[in-house]
């Protein structure tokens, strides 16, 4: 397959991640072998995984897997663990471009990968795209300080992180570990920038909730009272509307505890939860 990553797609690739470009001058590694399958699929194997394929046997299907397991209107940013080649951010340009505060943020620690990606054909469009962001993690050791940085630059508290089916098999732990850090982050980093921006709302939240001060209790004497009655933790995922018939039917069998904007959620479906717990930090 001739390389299409020449001319003005290398000199953007260059400008928008000089660190990727730099590190990819000095990579040298076994020749990528690129092979078509569907027809129309392109697909190589990566000598770092045993010689495990980037794709799937059917690249159409595997990205359909992929966008299904997107929150899309709940979210503003993605980050996706795992560049491949580049069919899972083309994917997503049309989900970019319905909301101008839409993010994707591909991660990825594999030279090999990025060396891959730049030799198809659909390149150029992903790298022109201003809401594609591109980070190299150098190394395991590497990661949370890349963590670090990505949630002070793209600060977001409607976050999803995601990633190349071949990687979800094969670094689970590791994913685990990224997706906890990189959303606790992420979201804590939005609501510092929020507080600096609008620090006025801060003091007439502190201001209201000092009023009703005098009507907070300690639920110290709680403490065992509820033993052997079991509950259910409610959070205000998609699923929680199909759920909203059973909690009804379990409301005085079942200690129901809410958090945050499920509270709002359950209370719009005719359900009072028991527990509500809210943490505003702006």
């Amino acid at each position: 397959m001739e390389r299409s990553f020449v001319g003005k797609s290398e000199m953007i690739f260059r400008e928008k991640c000089p660190d990727i470009a730099f590190h990819l001058q000095f990579f040298s590694s076994p020749e990528l072998t690129f092979f078509l399958q569907n027809e129309t699929e392109y697909n190589t194997e990566l000598p770092s995984l045993n010689g495990c394929k980037l794709h799937s046997e059917s690249v159409f299907q595997e990205v359909e897997r992929f966008v299904q397991k997107i929150d899309k209107e709940h979210t503003d940013l993605i980050y996706l663990y795992g560049l491949g080649l580049g069919y899972y951010a083309l994917a997503l340009i049309k989900w970019l471009d319905e909301h101008p505060h839409r993010a994707l943020v591909i991660l990825e620690d594999k030279l090999e990968v990025f060396s891959a990606f730049l030799q198809m054909q659909h390149v150029e469009e992903i790298i022109n795209h201003p809401r594609i962001h591109f980070r190299f993690i150098f190394g395991k050791e590497q990661w949370k300080a890349a963590i670090e940085e990505l949630a002070f630059s793209f600060p977001a508290h409607k976050v999803q992180v995601l990633a190349l089916e071949l990687y979800e098999k094969h670094f689970t732990r590791h994913l685990q570990r990224v997706r906890l850090l990189l959303t606790r982050k992420t979201v804590s980093s939005q609501a510092l920038f929020m507080e600096a921006f609008y620090p006025h709302k801060l003091f007439s939240n502190i201001l209201a909730n000092t009023a009703r001060l005098p009507e907070a209790f300690l639920v110290n004497s709680l403490q065992g009272k509820f033993s052997n009655i079991p509950a259910i933790i409610c959070g205000a995922g998609p699923s929680l509307s199909f759920c909203c018939e059973v909690l009804k039917k379990m409301e005085n069998n079942a200690l129901l505890f809410a958090g945050g904007s499920t509270i709002a959620a359950l209370s719009n479906s005719g359900i009072l939860p028991h527990f509500g717990m809210a943490f505003d930090p702006n």
